[in-house]
């Protein structure tokens, strides 16, 4: 429901713990990394 969302505030908080998160972000940043790399 849209009327329930809050601006600046992640939809996943409650669902992604902070573990995921740092794993999501590292891997994100290593994807990017090599991305960048071979272009």
């Amino acid at each position: 429901n849209p009327t329930e969302l809050c601006h600046g505030v992640s939809l996943t908080d409650a669902c992604v713990g902070w573990e995921t998160t740092e794993r999501m972000l590292r891997h994100g940043h290593e994807a990017m990394c090599k991305a960048t790399t071979e272009a």
